[in-house]
């Protein structure tokens, strides 16, 4: 029965190369982490929205925060028209209402 526990103990730990591997792959992880929120937080915090997916991820998801469902953003806003718009995949445009309604609402924190 010993050799079985001992067998088993021996299945438990994680081979040296794989602990290695997740040691070298940590701090790059954080440094990558780093740099893109240093990017957003400096580049990014300045950019303004006129065209485009981020404007239309943005805009759309604002309107189903505010109840108007899935209306196309680009008529809507510019043109003052009420259209459907399901042009995008809607899944990423629920998760950035879920934000509008927690507060984070602006292009940059979404």
């Amino acid at each position: 029965m010993t050799t079985a526990v001992a067998a088993e103990s021996e299945a438990r730990q994680t081979p040296l190369p794989d602990r290695c591997f997740l040691v070298w792959l940590t701090p790059i992880l954080v440094v990558a982490l780093a740099v893109r929120v240093g990017f957003v937080l400096i580049r990014q915090s300045s950019v303004q929205l006129v065209t485009g997916d981020a404007y239309w991820y943005h805009f759309q998801a604002k309107l189903v925060a505010q109840g108007r469902g899935f209306l196309h953003p680009f008529d809507f806003y510019k043109e003052g028209i009420v259209s459907q718009g399901a042009d995008h995949p809607p899944g990423f445009v629920v998760l950035l209402t879920i934000l509008d309604w927690l507060g984070i609402d602006s292009p940059q924190g979404q």
